[in-house]
């Protein structure tokens, strides 16, 4: 498998003003700003949230030799299980 990418780093959160809406990340630096009212909508933007964990446990699922601050292939699952659920709203 390819070497990680480097992205921005997480967890990212939503930060909102009168004119935008941003993501920030873990330095409190913007990785993407929103116009309010435009795209996108609430749940593209929980989906961008979550991007920073969503590709550590892909990481796992894909090389079951990888270990990421701990988390085994199993962790991985469980993990994934858990934000489809709070992003779908259900958890």
């Amino acid at each position: 498998m390819s070497e990680p990418i480097v992205h921005s780093p997480g967890p990212w959160r939503e930060s909102i003003t009168d004119h935008h809406n941003s993501i920030r990340d873990a330095r409190d630096v913007t990785v993407a700003a929103f116009m309010h009212g435009g795209d996108p909508g609430w749940n593209d933007l929980e989906l961008m949230l979550a991007a920073p964990e969503m590709y550590r446990i892909l990481r796992v699922i894909l090389d079951n030799q990888h270990r990421d601050q701990g988390l085994l292939l199993s962790d991985a699952m469980a993990a994934a299980r858990l934000l489809v659920e709070r992003l779908e709203g259900e958890q």
